[in-house]
């Protein structure tokens, strides 16, 4: 029998991995699934966009890259990744929990995807952090850079939050996400500066959860191997790379203790909820410009990686507007200097 038609004695389909409140599970295109006493089907996809009948009801969505979950009835639903967001990447490992046309995620909409008395935000609020969501480099976010010197289409490994204003300095402390036990640290910084350094934690409630906190400072860590964490913890600060000062934080789901090596692959999509701890909903209230300027393109340090080069979401309140044609959902940019622009080439990100 075909795994997808596994079924609890509830009448539930077994999920691949759970991640807090939500259950993940691979589809492929006519399955049925069964979830809360709901029958969820996957109808078609069309690029990044998921047809998806549920119930009654009939849905379609983008991969949850800055895409919000939908509510259908008493459900909440995200699609994690589909096999065209994938086609994009050269890194295919970093998709590796992806095993069918999509992933979906559910959950009870009447519960959050991450308790907040058991979860923090990564980067604490004491010296007034501000998140805007806006970073160029999001949930497997493509790029091809010339100012990263890359000469394939790459996907961001987790989310980055600008820390542009703390580099280097004691200030946006970084924060263990949960309860959990530190694996690894590694000093050895792979940018020139030579300060970067990267922790991995294991989750205390799930241990096949991993957190990988990447660009750390590696002259202000505050962990050690072995060490056991408290929820909103403090791990250290920030460095970021050889020109911007950010957090990559990524959360990956393994049976076995990923090493420096191979860390990046089997990467859990986790936009929604970080968005979630931040903002306590999930809502995403829309937001309105009267007026304002907007570079395009711009030197990562100079703007916070703010290049708008992203689709419109509603809760940002501004972006492009795509079809279903562009499977990036954003278009490409070159900078120079502290100049930039964007462009809306014939092949946008070659898979």
């Amino acid at each position: 029998m075909n795994e997808i038609f596994a079924i609890h004695s509830q009448g539930q389909t077994i999920p691949d991995f759970n991640w807090g409140n939500a259950s993940y599970f691979n589809i492929n295109v006519g399955d049925t699934i069964f979830y809360s006493n709901t029958e969820i089907k996957l109808l078609r996809l069309e690029n990044h966009f998921n047809w998806l009948k549920i119930g009654d009801d009939t849905i379609y969505i983008k991969v949850s890259r800055r895409t919000l979950p939908v509510s259908v009835g008493k459900l909440r639903i995200f699609v994690a990744d589909n096999k065209r967001v994938k086609s994009l990447s050269a890194e295919s490992e970093l998709h590796g929990l992806l095993k069918k046309d999509a992933l979906i995620c559910l959950s009870d909409a009447d519960l959050p995807l991450l308790d907040p008395n058991k979860y923090f935000f990564p980067v604490s609020f004491n010296n007034g952090f501000i998140w805007s969501g806006e970073e160029d480099s999001y949930m497997f976010s493509n790029f091809n850079s010339t100012e990263r010197n890359s000469l394939k289409t790459t996907a961001n490994p987790g989310i980055d939050f600008d820390l542009q204003d703390a580099r280097g300095i004691e200030k946006h402390w970084i924060s263990a996400i949960e309860n959990s036990t530190v694996v690894w640290v590694e000093n050895k910084s792979h940018d020139k500066s030579g300060m970067e350094a990267c922790v991995l934690l294991q989750s205390e409630s799930q241990p096949d959860i991993y957190y990988a906190y990447h660009h750390l400072y590696n002259k202000k860590l505050e962990v050690k191997n072995g060490q056991k964490l408290l929820r909103g913890e403090i791990i250290g600060t920030i460095w970021g790379d050889e020109t911007w000062g950010h957090l990559t934080f990524s959360v990956i789901k393994s049976d076995t203790i990923p090493s420096i090596s191979d860390f990046e692959k089997n990467v859990v999509n986790c936009f929604p909820q970080i968005f979630e701890l931040y903002y306590k909903n999930l809502d995403g209230f829309p937001r309105n410009f009267a007026k304002g300027r907007i570079f395009f393109g711009k030197n990562r340090s100079q703007n916070g990686n703010q290049k708008n080069t992203l689709s419109f979401e509603n809760y940002s309140g501004k972006g492009w507007q795509f079809g279903k044609w562009n499977i990036a959902d954003k278009v490409d940019w070159v900078a120079k200097g502290n100049e930039g622009n964007v462009r809306l080439s014939k092949t946008l990100f070659d898979g």
